[in-house]
């Protein structure tokens, strides 16, 4: 194997363990500003006002990939543009990893995998769902 790609695979499994300590089971909290006007496209706002409000909409994952793209293209000296092509890819490859070795493991197909991770994440938006909304009381 070239040194490059060494380096390339080095990088991508450094980069997948930190999306994999960050991105836990991929939960995400939605920001309770959502609901409220947009003040990120008021053009009379102030620039610090319009980007508060817009990284206040920004879910808790999302928040993280930003910062975690800002990191490792900091740490190896690229472009956040690069960082987050490698981030991504990063993940896709823990992911593919993680069925494949999953399916092996319960010995069922990887589509079935993937059916089960669905399930399960459709079922934890709806608790958070019901956690996060405040109660109206009537």
């Amino acid at each position: 194997m070239a040194v490059g790609k060494r380096r390339s695979a080095s990088k991508l499994w450094t980069v997948g363990a930190a999306v994999a300590g960050l991105t836990v089971a991929g939960l995400t909290v939605a920001a309770s500003s959502a609901a409220s006007p947009a003040l990120y496209l008021d053009s009379h706002a102030s620039p610090s006002a319009r980007a508060g409000d817009l990284v206040g909409r920004l879910s808790l994952d999302e928040q993280l990939g930003q910062l975690v793209q800002i990191q490792v293209g900091k740490l190896y000296g690229v472009h956040r543009a690069t960082a987050a092509r490698w981030l991504s890819d990063a993940r896709e490859a823990l992911g593919a990893l993680i069925r494949a070795e999953l399916a092996a493991r319960l010995r069922i197909a990887t589509e079935d995998v993937d059916s089960i991770v669905r399930l399960v994440q459709s079922r934890v938006d709806m608790s958070l769902d019901r956690l996060l909304v405040p109660e109206v009381s009537g």
